[in-house]
């Protein structure tokens, strides 16, 4: 059900069943809270429908509902999954915002995460620094 569900989230984002504004509304949070589903297949599958999201929201709204939140999430306290998504999504971000917020707000938590414990983090962090060395200019 929980695949079913990430598809169609990722489907009513596409065909432009409602407005963005709505979208993130009544959908972020549900997507945000699946992120960290115990079953890798479910996570992943609303870590895609997220990573989608990512390219139509507005810069507000990722800032406030997904670049703050992450702060926590990409910690050495927090599990590895966690951290893993944490990569993934700072990835993703980097296009989205101008070089002096990458440097500022983002470059922190990649410079933390490069130094992760887990090589698989540290591996993780490293497949997404073309990105953000991208948004860096």
């Amino acid at each position: 059900m929980q695949l079913t569900a990430a598809v169609s989230f990722l489907t009513i984002l596409q065909e432009e069943s409602v407005s963005i504004h709505t979208y993130a509304h009544s959908f972020l949070q549900v997507i945000l809270l699946h992120l960290e589903h115990r079953d890798a297949g479910v996570s992943n599958a609303w870590l895609e429908t997220l990573l989608s999201v990512i390219e139509v929201l507005p810069k507000e709204t990722l800032r406030h509902e997904i670049l703050n939140p992450l702060v926590s999430k990409a910690q050495l306290s927090q599990t590895v999954q966690s951290r893993l998504v944490s990569c993934k999504i700072l990835g993703k971000l980097t296009n989205k915002f101008d070089a002096h917020t990458i440097k500022r707000e983002v470059l922190p938590l990649v410079k933390s995460l490069c130094q992760d414990v887990e090589y698989e983090v540290r591996s993780c962090m490293c497949r997404q620094l073309e990105n953000i060395a991208q948004g860096i200019g």
